[in-house]
């Protein structure tokens, strides 16, 4: 968004938030800080206003579903959480280029 520039956020999504990657921006006169999210309430309407050149990312659409959560792992299902745990103790999974060292699953 280039200083100056405003974007009304449609009302239209269950779902929806902004994320500035760089750049000062105002949500609804709140001032939001690079790297941190303003999650925006269903059916209102919400605008970005960029107070200098800026980069924002914007997300938004219907709910994915419940979501199970252990350690790293985020999925549909606690059989898939099980999946990825077996995956993760037996390597499977891609390493992060120019990380050398392995975290392990933590205590269960």
């Amino acid at each position: 968004m280039p200083r100056g520039a405003t974007v009304a956020l449609p009302e239209s999504y269950r779902e929806f938030a902004a994320y500035p990657v760089a750049g000062d921006v105002r949500v609804d006169r709140r001032t939001l800080a690079p790297g941190s999210m303003a999650v925006v309430r269903p059916d209102r309407s919400v605008q970005l206003v960029a107070d200098t050149d800026s980069h924002v990312l914007v997300i938004g659409g219907d709910p994915v579903g419940e979501r199970k959560v252990w350690w790293n792992f985020v999925a549909g299902s606690a059989e898939r959480i099980e999946k990825a745990k077996a995956d993760w103790k037996e390597g499977r999974f891609a390493r992060v280029p120019g990380e050398t060292e392995f975290t392990p699953l933590p205590d269960q």
